[in-house]
């Protein structure tokens, strides 16, 4: 399942390493894609919550929702 997020707040690829350390910590996301230039975090995941994903995105400081 493929599902993607609309993340504002994004500056730098430290953005994008942050958040990737945050979701590394969901077993069921297999691959992930950051993109501070489109504001876009696209996840590949089985079954994986999908709002305890947002929040780990919104913890770090980032304004998400799921496009």
């Amino acid at each position: 399942m493929r599902t993607t997020f609309d993340v504002k707040g994004m500056h730098c690829e430290s953005c994008e390493h942050r958040i990737k350390m945050a979701l590394q910590t969901f077993p069921a996301i297999t691959t992930m894609e950051v993109d501070h230039h489109r504001d876009l975090v696209v996840v590949e995941h089985h079954g994986a919550d999908l709002e305890a994903v947002a929040m780990a995105i919104a913890r770090l400081g980032f304004t998400v929702s799921q496009a």
